[in-house]
């Protein structure tokens, strides 16, 4: 799986599935905190999600204890992303991405 971590600001490339990551809540918290200590956050949540030409992305919000949010691009690619892949996905989960509206 390939990672993006607005909390590092870097690219990673780790063992598992973003996929996987979606489906258990065990999973997602294993891999957030193999970037983030636990005791640094408040919350997470999923952002958009898609899927371009065989490339399936994930965000995953993150707020932490200081009162900021960060986050994680999880990515399931058959080969090394570049900075131009990145970008598109990015673009991508940002169109998806649905605000929480209050009433």
């Amino acid at each position: 799986m390939y990672v993006y971590s607005g909390y590092h600001d870097r690219f990673f490339e780790i063992p598992g599935s973003a996929r996987e990551a979606t489906k258990s809540w065990e999973t997602l918290v294993s891999i957030v905190n193999h970037f983030i200590p636990l005791d640094e956050i408040v919350d997470l949540y999923f952002g958009a999600e898609v899927e371009i030409e065989g490339v399936y992305a994930i965000e995953v919000w993150i707020v932490l204890e200081n009162g900021t949010t960060t986050n994680l691009i999880l990515a399931d690619s058959p080969i090394p992303l570049n900075l131009e892949q990145w970008q598109i996905l990015v673009n991508k989960l940002s169109e998806g991405y649905k605000p929480y509206q209050l009433a």
